[in-house]
This record gives C-alpha cells, structure tokens and sequence, in this order.
C-alpha cells in the first residue's frame, strides 16, 4: 500500500511540474518598456522594448508586426507610449549608457517617425495625454517636465516644472 501511495505522489508530482512550465511567447527584441492601446481602436496595442523595437498588434495582442524601417534612434530604451489625438502615437525614448533621448511622433501607426524637436537630448521617462484636450502631451524628463499644447508638433523648450530634489533628514 505504501508503495502504490508513493507511486501515486510521485507520478501527481511530476504532472504538476509539466503543468507549470513556461514558454515565451510575443515578440522578440528586449524586455517590454511600454504598451498602449489606440483609444479609438481598442485591438490596436503599441509595444516597445529597451532595445529600440517597437511593435504593433491589430488584433488585441494575438500577432505582432515590428516596424519597419523601425524606431529611428538605436540603441535606447522606448520608456513611454501614448496615442494623442488623430491617432498619433508618441514615444519617450532615453539613450542606453548615456543621458539623452527625446520624443518621436508617428502618424502612420508606428511604421515612421518623426523626432520632435524641444526635447532633444532629454532623458523621456513618462509622457501623458490630457483626457480632457488630447492636444496637450506632458514629457517627463529627468530635469523636470515639458508640455506641447499643439498635438506634439512642438514641445516647450522651458520646463514647466522643476525636477524634486531630495534632502537628507536633518
């Protein structure tokens, strides 16, 4: 009996173990940095990578196509994706092992971009659409925050914030 017992523990043990495996699916290209799904068409989902990839899926994340000719700035990591109004999608980008970066603009679904001047060079870590005015994009950076009230045609060239700076306790 004890023997049949283990038999059987054993052989549960060993199902289970199979049954928690994992395989990786999605696309290749890096760990994802960002997704964001087009509010007017909610099976279109943005991807990006901290490898410069940047994806698309028209099917609510089933398939992936990867841009072509792809994200124009190598080597950085795509932090932030947003979808403002007319279906234009933004993208904070910061460059791997250095300081710079900016924020790319495609009207085309994420086949090209655009590098938007006002923020070259910043360190993008978040940007926001307003839900009120998709005209209005605010760009986190590393030195404060930055607004476009223009669709992302042109972003401030002056904060309009400074970066929070942390003391030590008294």
């Amino acid at each position: 009996m004890h023997c049949v017992l283990m038999g059987v523990l054993l052989t549960a043990s060993a199902s289970l173990a199979a049954a928690q495996s994992w395989m990786p699916v999605g696309p290749p290209g890096g760990d994802v940095r960002a997704l964001a799904a087009d509010p007017t068409r909610p099976q279109r989902i943005y991807l990006g990578t901290s490898s410069s990839a940047f994806y698309r899926s028209n099917d609510g994340g089933e398939h992936w196509v990867r841009s072509n000719p792809g994200f124009p700035v190598p080597d950085c990591t795509l932090d932030d994706i947003v979808v403002g109004k007319n279906g234009a999608v933004f993208v904070g980008y910061w460059a791997i092992g250095g300081r710079g970066g900016g924020v790319a603009r495609s009207d085309d679904g994420g086949r090209t971009f655009t590098i938007l001047e006002g923020l070259a060079g910043q360190s993008v870590r978040a940007l926001s659409v307003c839900p009120g005015n998709r005209q209005v994009i605010a760009a986190g950076t590393l030195t404060g925050v930055f607004l476009t009230e223009d669709g992302g045609l042109r972003f401030t060239t002056s904060r309009v914030s400074e970066p929070e700076v942390l003391s030590a306790p008294a």
